[in-house]
């Protein structure tokens, strides 16, 4: 589960907003049914929690020197390759995450779980999705959050 901080910084920012990411377009992998594709078409995004671990730590480029490491958080821009297969609107939407994400520190969520930092990693070349039938890219950040805030 993400940390509703997360959730809340994308589904409230205006820019996103005008780029058609709102919070009926915001979800997190671990809820979509398996082989159901949300939001045919328009775009949306997908957040991916994955592991926390040691080398997830310097992959994330947070090396802090606390054996407690950052978790890998994946988010992912889809659109219907049916509807295009340009990326320029996917690419102002990372962009636009990017702006949103990035600065935010010490951002305590709904839940109560304080997002301590978020560190961008990379992002992927322009893929298509076969499965979802997609076109889609997606960015990786390591992000420290503090469940124990709540």
């Amino acid at each position: 589960m993400m940390p509703s901080a997360i959730f809340e910084l994308l589904t409230t920012d205006p820019t996103l907003a005008g780029l058609g990411i709102t919070e009926d377009r915001v979800y997190e992998m671990q809820s979509i049914a398996e082989d159901a594709r949300p939001d045919a078409d328009t775009y949306f995004i997908v957040v991916n929690f994955q592991e926390s671990t040691l080398f997830s730590q310097t992959y994330a480029g947070l090396a802090n020197g606390i054996r407690k490491a950052p978790r890998v958080m994946d988010i992912a821009v889809h659109i219907s390759w049916d509807k295009t297969r340009e990326y320029n609107v996917i690419n102002r939407i990372l962009n636009a995450i990017d702006a949103v994400l990035l600065p935010a520190e010490q951002v305590i969520g709904d839940d109560g779980i304080r997002v301590t930092c978020i560190r961008p990693s990379g992002r992927s070349s322009n893929q298509l999705d076969p499965g979802w039938r997609t076109t889609t890219r997606h960015a990786t950040y390591g992000i420290l959050y503090d469940e124990s805030a709540a």
